[in-house]
């Protein structure tokens, strides 16, 4: 699994259980309010990062497999040859 698919995963994990929170704190206390906007920014915080980090990795890992791609076929090219001499 890619790094991204095991982020997103888990973020819409965290996001579900807020959501399944939110409920149940509408009738709880002040304090309990309070401490779940704090991890509720603290995920949002998250999940901003996330994106930003998925959207500034993109193009170098797409790069970075074209490479591997490529000398991938020229190593495979170079065995074949090798094979050929044999």
């Amino acid at each position: 699994m890619e790094f991204p698919e095991v982020l997103k995963e888990e973020l819409e994990v965290a996001k579900q259980a807020r959501d399944e929170l939110r409920l149940q704190i509408h009738l709880g206390k002040a304090e309990a309010k309070q401490a779940f906007r704090v991890a509720e920014h603290k995920l949002e915080e998250v999940e901003g990062i996330a994106r930003r980090v998925a959207h500034e990795v993109e193009q170098p890992l797409h790069e970075m497999h074209d490479s591997a791609r490529r000398l991938l076929h020229e190593i495979g090219i170079g065995f074949k040859r090798v094979k050929e001499l044999l």
